[in-house]
């Protein structure tokens, strides 16, 4: 939905016969729907990571454990391709580093190699019970590990 243009507001203004009045009322009310349209649809942009509810309950037990927490994608081998947990601040992030947005209220950053390859495509974070392939992410003791599940964006999002 096109941004509304500065041109609209000017039909607000107007004085005068009340044909015109009544006309500039509807524009006036049409704009208000517009904009508020324009916002919902600005807000509702589709999120770069997201968490599935397991991986949710997960992220949530990790923090009563270690306080807050961060993720980090790399393009490493083995592993290294899957999303690590780690105590905030814990890795250093650096200009190497693109921040995608927050899992349960936790940062989560992929290498800018790797974001070249995933841009196109949802990130979302899942649990698999087993361990996984790395000590340094926080979830392996605890008999299951973080995975990374995605999907292609479409034009709607």
């Amino acid at each position: 939905m096109p941004v509304p243009q500065r041109g609209n507001f000017l039909l607000v203004g107007c004085t005068a016969r009340p044909q015109i009045q009544f006309r500039c009322l509807i524009a006036y009310y049409k704009l208000i729907i517009i904009t508020r349209d324009f916002c919902k649809q600005t807000a509702m942009e589709t999120a770069k990571v997201t968490a599935t509810e397991a991986a949710l309950k997960l992220i949530n037990h990790l923090k009563t454990k270690h306080g807050e927490l961060m993720f980090h994608q790399s393009g490493g081998c083995c592993d290294g391709s899957s999303p690590m947990c780690f105590p905030d601040g814990e890795l250093i992030i650096g200009d190497g580093d693109v921040l995608l947005g927050e899992i349960g209220g936790c940062p989560f950053y992929i290498a800018a190699q790797q974001y070249k390859y995933w841009q196109h495509t949802q990130l979302i974070i899942d649990v698999a019970s087993g361990p996984g392939g790395s000590d340094f992410s926080l979830e392996g003791p605890e008999g299951e590990r973080f995975i990374t599940r995605s999907r292609l964006f479409v034009n709607a999002d």
